[in-house]
């Protein structure tokens, strides 16, 4: 079974070591789901942008697949059976939901449909797989603002 690893968080520079935030931040950050920035901060008194927000429920429901396709048999250690996780439905909705195996650098299979999305991006792959599954839409005007 694929666990997150709790041991890998070495904290951030701007959240206090030893406190709520950094228990959580570092639980959500072993399950990927957030990632700091490369200056080592993490901070936590930004705004959280559209494209960040999506990049969260993708690298949620990533992690959650990951631990749903691995081996129910395996012994866990922390005595949790993550593998029973969903976003409702069963494992086979969760299955299909989502068109990717884990890997990444798959290249997404067509264009978005905002005018402010570049395929070079950062967020792109998230951004069109979520959609895709319709988790998310646009502006009328065809745009997604991704960095508001």
């Amino acid at each position: 079974m694929i666990l997150p690893n709790f041991n890998a968080y070495a904290g951030y520079s701007d959240i206090p070591s030893g406190t709520n935030e950094d228990k959580v931040v570092g639980i959500i950050s072993d399950l990927g789901i957030v990632e700091g920035y490369s200056d080592g901060t993490f901070k936590p008194e930004n705004a959280v942008t559209r494209a960040e927000y999506v990049t969260m429920i993708y690298n949620t429901i990533k992690s959650v697949q990951q631990a749903s396709s691995s081996d129910a048999d395996e012994d866990n250690s922390d005595g949790f059976d993550w593998s029973s996780i969903y976003l409702g439905g069963d494992q086979k909705d969760l299955e299909l939901m989502l068109p990717f195996t884990g890997e990444e650098g798959t290249e997404a299979a067509a264009v978005l449909r905002w005018s402010d999305v570049d395929e070079d991006y950062w967020a792109y792959r998230q951004l069109k797989v979520i959609a895709d599954n319709g988790f998310i839409d646009g502006y009328p005007d065809k745009t997604f603002r991704p960095e508001a």
